[in-house]
C-alpha cells in the first residue's frame, strides 16, 4: 500500500525551526512521503537534508494579492475587532498604526462597526473567503499539487502576511485537505484573521485551543490537536548543548561571572535599544556588582548602528550579532550553528530582561530569572507597554502567573537583577506555570506529537471518503 503524501509549507525561519532539529521529520517519514516546500530550500540545512521519504523542493512562485482583496481582508479584520473579544489587536492598532493609518483604514474601521452591529460579521467573512478562493496567485503551486495529489497540505503561517495563502487557495480548489499549524502561542490574538476555514488545526496548548474556539467558533467542528511547541524540543536535547566555557569563549565572557541577557524584540512594535543602553550604563556604575551584559538583537534589527554604542558604555557588555540569520538574502533560515547558539544562550545566561516578549518562554525552559519591563524606555509607546502586561489578551495571563519580576523603572530593574543574583530560584514555580500555559508540554517530544497529529488527520480523512 503506498504511503500517504504530505506537503509542508514554511516561509519563515521561525517556522523552519518547527520542522527541523527535532524528531518531527523522522517520525512522520516512517509513515508518509514528505514534501517540504520552504522558501529557504537552497540554503542549509534544507539543501543538505538526507532523510528517507523526505524530499525538499523549491517554494512555488506566488504573486501579490490584489489590492481589492487586501482591502477586503483588512475590512473583515476590523469588523471582527469591533466585537471587542480581542483587546490585543485593537490596542496595537490604537497605539502603533494610527499615525500612518490612511482614510481607507479609518473608513473600514467605522464600516466594520456598522456591519458587526447589524450582525453581519460572519456573512462578510464567508463572502470574503469566496473571493479569496477565486484568485489564482500561484499557477505553479496549482499544477504541482495537481500532479502530486497529496493527502494533506500543512500551512505553518495561516495567520501571517506571507505567501502561503496563495498556495492554500490552490490546494483548496483541488479539494486537498489543509491543516493549519499555529506557529506561536500569541498568533491567534495578535495577527489578522484566518483567510480560510481550514480542515483541521494543530496547536501548542489548551490555552490556544480556547483562543481558537473563542475567535473562530466554527473551528469546534474540525479536528484540533494539541502537540506542544516543536521548536523548543532542542532545549531538551543534549546533542545541542555546549559547555558554558565554550559558549562564553565566543563572546569574550567570563564563565565565572553572572551574565544578564537583554533581548530586543520586534522593532515594528517597540524601540527597545534605549533601554538596553541605560541598563548597560547602570551596570557600568557597578549597581549590580561585577555582572556581564549580553544584548541579543531581534533578527531583523541585527544591523542597527546604535548597537555598536552599547559596547562603548561598558567593557563587559557584548552584542550577540550571530543571532542574525539573513546574510543579505531574501530567504533565510537558522542553520544548526545558530540553533546551538540560541539554545545555549538561554541555557548559560543567568537573568533575562525583555519587554512583553516570548523570550520569557525561552528562559523558563531553563528556569532562568526573567524580568519584564512595564515601561517604555524610549517613551514612544508608554501606554501600550503598560497594556501588554495588564490588559492585552495574550500577555496579561502570562504576567499573572507570577513567573517574572515586572518592573516600572530602571531602579526596579536593577533591584530585580540583584534579587535574582541572591536567589536564582525566585519565582521558579511561576515559570513552570508559564511554560504550561504557553506550551502545554516541555518534554522535548512535541515534534513526535506533531507528526502523530498529521497522520491521525490523514487517517480520519481516508475513513471519511
Amino acid at each position: 500500500m503506498p504511503l500517504p503524501k504530505v506537503v509542508i509549507l514554511s516561509s519563515l525561519l521561525l517556522t523552519d525551526r518547527t520542522i527541523l532539529y527535532n524528531n518531527f521529520l523522522p517520525a512522520l517519514s516512517k509513515h508518509a512521503e514528505v514534501y517540504l516546500w520552504p522558501t529557504s530550500a537552497d540554503l542549509p540545512p534544507f539543501n543538505k537534508l538526507d532523510i528517507e521519504n523526505v524530499k525538499v523542493e523549491k517554494y512555488p512562485v506566488v504573486g501579490e494579492m490584489k489590492y481589492s482583496l487586501t482591502f477586503l481582508r483588512r475590512f473583515n479584520d476590523y469588523t471582527w475587532d469591533s466585537k471587542r473579544i480581542n483587546r490585543t489587536r485593537r490596542l496595537f492598532f490604537k497605539y502603533t498604526r494610527t499615525k500612518d493609518a490612511t482614510w481607507e483604514a479609518y473608513a473600514s474601521i467605522y464600516l466594520g462597526y456598522v456591519v458587526n452591529y447589524l450582525g453581519l460579521a460572519a456573512l462578510v467573512e464567508r463572502i470574503s473567503r469566496k473571493y479569496y478562493l477565486k484568485e489564482n496567485r500561484s499557477p505553479e503551486a496549482y499544477q504541482r499539487l495537481a500532479d502530486l495529489k497529496p493527502d494533506v497540505l500543512i500551512t505553518t503561517s495561516p495567520l501571517l502576511n506571507t505567501t502561503e495563502p496563495g498556495i492554500v487557495v490552490a490546494a483548496t480548489n483541488l479539494n486537498i485537505p489543509v491543516l493549519a499549524f499555529i506557529s506561536s502561542w500569541d498568533n491567534l490574538s495578535t495577527k489578522s484573521r484566518f483567510m480560510f476555514d481550514f480542515d483541521g488545526y494543530i496547536l501548542w496548548s489548551k490555552q490556544m485551543e480556547k483562543d481558537l474556539n473563542l475567535f473562530y467558533p466554527y473551528a469546534k467542528k474540525k479536528p484540533q490537536y494539541i502537540v506542544g511547541a516543536p521548536q523548543f524540543d532542542v532545549f531538551k536535547n543534549p546533542d545541542f548543548y555546549i559547555s558554558k566555557e565554550d559558549f562564553c569563549k565566543q563572546y569574550g565572557l567570563d564563565p565565572s561571572k553572572k551574565i544578564v541577557l537583554y533581548t530586543l524584540g520586534s522593532p515594528n512594535l517597540f524601540n527597545e535599544l534605549p533601554g538596553a543602553m541605560e541598563f548597560v550604563k547602570r551596570a557600568a556604575k557597578g549597581d549590580m556588582g561585577d555582572i556581564q551584559v549580553l544584548v541579543r538583537p531581534h533578527p531583523v534589527k541585527h544591523n542597527d548602528p546604535g548597537l555598536a554604542d552599547i559596547t562603548k558604555l561598558y567593557n563587559q557588555a557584548f552584542i550577540q550579532t550571530g543571532s542574525n540569520p539573513k546574510n543579505d538574502k531574501d530567504a533565510h533560515t537558522h542553520d544548526k550553528d545558530k540553533i546551538i547558539e540560541w539554545v545555549n544562550t538561554y541555557k548559560h545566561v543567568d537573568i533575562i530582561i525583555h519587554t512583553g516578549s516570548s523570550t520569557a518562554i525561552d528562559g523558563s525552559f531553563f528556569d532562568k530569572g526573567v524580568i519584564n519591563l512595564e515601561f517604555d524606555p524610549s517613551g514612544e509607546n508608554e501606554k501600550l507597554v503598560w497594556h501588554v502586561s495588564h490588559t492585552v489578551h495574550h500577555y496579561k495571563p502570562m504576567v499573572d502567573l507570577g513567573g517574572m519580576i515586572n518592573v516600572s523603572n530602571y531602579d526596579q530593574m536593577v533591584a530585580a537583577v540583584n534579587k535574582y543574583i541572591q536567589d536564582p530560584g525566585y519565582l521558579s514555580e511561576g515559570r513552570k506555570k508559564l511554560l504550561k500555559f504557553a506550551c502545554e508540554f516541555s518534554d522535548g517530544k512535541s515534534g513526535e506529537r506533531y507528526a502523530e497529529a498529521i497522520l491521525d488527520f490523514i487517517g480520519k480523512q481516508q475513513k471519511a471518503k
